[in-house]
Parts: C-alpha cells; structure tokens; sequence
C-alpha cells in the first residue's frame, strides 16, 4: 500500500505526530487515564505488533512515567485526584506500575501522604489504592524499613485498613501478625483475605502459621470460602514442585479436612470452579487412616444432600471421584450402606452418558468384593446395579466387552439370580444420543461369550438375553428409521 500511496501514508505519518502526547501531563494522561483503544495510537509503541510485546512496553514506559511524575510536584497534583479514581473501564490498569514508579523517587513519602489524603477525599465507591499498592511494592526492594512502616500505617487508617491483606505482599512475620489483628479487629473486608491465594503472598510463611491464619479466617461469615480458595493455591504444585518440596504439614491438613467436612455444598453462590478445586485439596489432605473419618463425613453429607435434590451428582464429579479414589470403604458405606438413600436414579452411578466417569471406576475390582463381603446378600446386588459391567467403545465395527468385575460378581455372588438381573437390566441404557439399536448391537456380543460358561444359570441368562435383543434389535432399527423418514418427510424447504 506504501507503493501505490506515498503521499498519503506521509501524511497519515505527519498527522499521528502531531496528535501523538508530547508533554508528561498528556503522556500520564494517555497511558493512565486512557481507553484501551487510545493505547493502539501512541506513538511509543513501536514494535512487532505482538500484543504482549505491546503490553509489556507499556509497562516499561507506565513505570518511567512514574518516576518522571514524582519529580514533577505541578503536574503531579494536577493528577492526584485522577490516581485515586479507578482505571477506565476495559483498559489495561497500569496504576499499580505508576505507584512502583512513583516509589523510586526521593520524596516518595510526601508523595505516600498526598496520595492517602486525596483517597480519604475521594467517594467510598470509588476509591482506588492501586497506586499506593505499587508504592509499597516499589519501595520494599529498595527501603523494605519504610514499607513496614507505610504498611502498620495501612492497618491503622480507617480507611486504607480495609485492604490490607491486598497490601500485605509478600507475607513475612510481621505481615502475619497484621493479617491476625485486621481479623480480630474486623479491620478489612473478608473477601480481600482471598488475595493472600493470589502471587504467591503466602509462601513466605510456614504450613502452621498459614494453618492458624486460615483457621482464623474460616470462623467468619462465608470465611470458608475464602480459607478454601487459600488452601486450594498451597496446595497447587506442578510436578517439579512435588519432588522437592516437603509434604504439607500435618495442621496445615488438618484444617484442611475440618473445612471439607463442613462445606455446605448446597449454596450455589460459591460453587465457580468448586468441583475441581474441592477434589485437589481433598487428593492432598484426605489421604492415610486420618482421612477416613472425613471422607465418611464428606460423603455421607453429600450423600444426603443429592437425596434431597438440594445438590446434584453433576456438580461435583470430580471431587466424588476424589473421595471413592482416596477411601474406597468409606465412600461405598456413605453412598451405598444400609441406611442410604437410593441414590441411583439421581445419575451419581451412571454410565449410560461419557461426560463424566462412574466413581466405582476408580475403586479397583479387590475393594469393591472386599465391601461386598461385609454383606454379602446385600452388597452383591447394591454393586451389579450401580457397577459398570461393561466397556462399550463406541464407533463402527466395536463390541462390548465384559470388565473383570463383572466376572467377579459371577463368581462370589452367594445370590447370583439376583445379580444378573441387575445387569441384565443395565443392558438396555436408560437415556442415550444417536441410534438406540447401534448401541445395543453392540452389547449383544457380550453375551455368545457366555454361552459354554461352566455356571448353567449363567450360560441360560446368556442365551435368554441374546434371544431377547436379537428379537427386539431390529424392531428398535425400524422405528428408528420410520421417525427419521417422518422427520424428512415432514421439513419444509
């Protein structure tokens, strides 16, 4: 385009300078003050286009901005006010990285006390501290003593006080000591103590003290919440990490088991994301002899809940998985004991669906016989009908295939009439997409495999089942075909 319009590109060139800010009053003004969109104009960001090299040389040039407005005293009050407003709506924020360059300079406590009096100035509903938050990062790498200092001012304002655990970053003894007077005294909001999960804040401190912290925090209204998003962060390891890190301490996993014990999985409120991170910290603290108390607990809360409709099988998979995974016994006496509900038609062992797998797939087959045996004529017909029995792959040209378990219950049922009912009836899928005959074309290769089975009641079972689907297969296949030549028949073009 250059080629075909040199003049016009030369003049489109000469314009953006002259719109481009010049001044540090129009610069603040277009980096802190601005939209997003206006930060694609200006002329200092140069570059390859890439939006994180653009974001990233923002920065650079937000932080120069701060140093070179904290030697301005004019044009920085011209600005205060704006600096204790919050950012532009849907633009980059870059007031934190302005106050870490404000902090650079020598009369950076002048500049602290302008900025906590214009906030005492400024609406309740709209006061910012992000500048000040970067101040107090800014300083502790160079002044950490004038940065303790600003940070026991913080816990002391009456206004600043409420967002202390944002200031308090990184968490030292000193730190902890504040957190714990800010929650005895009620100085800061509870939802700002979930900012000790974020950036690492806590890992500064030991297991134990973050255990008596999140103890503390847990004791006030919706505080699990908060003290369960903290403990889901500790908990948060990659691989590397597991290596070399020593195992959590055991008050730490204390805490943690007191507060999944006593979650209410009911309230809907807080449930973003609450499955996955519920089942890590459940992996992490519910293991050993001293987790089976409370995945009992756990499960037979849950147990009662889902029988109530209060919650549902589907919102917490993965942490039902957790538990089945961890205490096995536990988990089977909380769901499928004696003084249960009957919580299968609530879908909690299910697998006529993929989405999510049946928790008994994650207790192995010696488990599942070893919970059988504590009543036998009970618990052998509880299993074949929650059970999965069978691997059914789907696509063309697949068959099902009998799992071990399944040869097991065969096997050891003392009621074995009984049990093959049970999965007789789990042959046909209660709910189902695409093509119903397809689905049990497949599961009628499971039976010729029984056939010669050394257990006449079993062989016969086998034969009747394999006669039955055979007969009604190609009944289903018709139908089938029938409602989709009606539904053809029937679109208008």
């Amino acid at each position: 385009k250059d080629n075909r319009m040199p003049e016009m590109t030369t003049r489109l060139t000469a314009l953006e300078t002259e719109l481009a800010p010049n001044d540090l009053e129009q610069r603040c003004r277009a980096y802190i003050f601005s939209d997003s969109h206006t930060l694609s104009f200006v002329d200092d960001l140069d570059d390859d286009g890439n939006v994180l090299s653009r974001l990233g040389r923002a920065e650079e040039i937000a932080y120069d901005l701060g140093i070179q407005l904290g030697n301005n005293q004019e044009i920085f009050q011209k600005l205060l006010n704006g600096l204790t407003l919050p950012a532009q709506r849907g633009a980059p924020n870059y007031f934190h990285t302005i106050g870490r360059g404000l902090a650079q300079n020598s009369n950076k406590n002048e500049i602290w006390i302008a900025l906590k009096e214009q906030i005492l100035k400024t609406d309740a509903d709209k006061r910012n501290p992000d500048v000040l938050l970067g101040m107090v990062w800014g300083v502790r790498q160079h002044d950490p003593d004038l940065a303790e200092a600003w940070l026991d001012e913080v816990l002391k304002d009456p206004v600043l006080g409420r967002w202390l655990p944002c200031f308090q970053h990184p968490i030292d003894q000193r730190g902890l000591e504040r957190l714990h007077e800010s929650l005895d005294k009620n100085i800061s909001d509870l939802w700002f103590y979930q900012q000790i999960a974020y950036g690492r804040a806590h890992e500064v401190i030991s297991d134990d003290d973050l255990a008596g912290l999140i103890q503390k925090i847990s004791t006030k209204e919706n505080g699990r919440y908060v003290a369960l998003e903290i403990l889901n962060m500790r908990f948060h390891r990659d691989r590397s990490e597991k290596e070399t890190l020593p195992p959590h301490s055991e008050k730490l996993l204390a805490v943690a088991r007191e507060l999944l014990s006593a979650h209410s999985f009911e309230d809907k409120s807080h449930r973003q994301d609450s499955d996955y991170n519920l089942s890590k910290i459940a992996k992490e603290c519910l293991k050993g002899e001293v987790g089976a108390a409370a995945v009992a607990s756990i499960s037979k809360n849950l147990a009662v809940q889902i029988g109530d409709f209060k919650v549902y099988a589907g919102d917490y998979p993965q942490l039902l998985n957790s538990l089945a995974e961890v205490h096995p016994q536990a988990f089977m006496d909380a769901f499928l004991g004696e003084d249960t509900v009957n919580v299968r038609k609530y879908r909690l062992f299910s697998h006529d669906f993929d989405r999510e797998r049946n928790p008994l797939d994650y207790i192995s087959d010696d488990a599942i016989i070893a919970w059988c045996e504590k009543s036998p004529a009970r618990n052998y017909q509880i299993i074949a009908d929650v059970v999965k029995a069978f691997d059914d792959p789907q696509g063309e040209d697949t068959q099902a295939q009998w799992r071990t378990i399944a040869h097991l219950l065969f096997e050891k049922a003392p009621n074995l009439e009984q049990v093959l009912k049970e999965i007789g009836e789990n042959i046909r899928p209660s709910g189902w997409s695409g093509s119903l005959a397809s689905i049990l074309q497949r599961r009628l290769a499971l039976f010729p495999q029984l056939f010669d089975h050394p257990n006449s009641l079993i062989s016969a079972w086998a034969k009747q089942i394999h006669g039955n689907l055979l007969e009604n297969i190609p009944k289903i296949r018709s139908s089938e075909m029938a409602e989709s030549r009606e539904r053809d028949e029937s679109f208008e073009w």
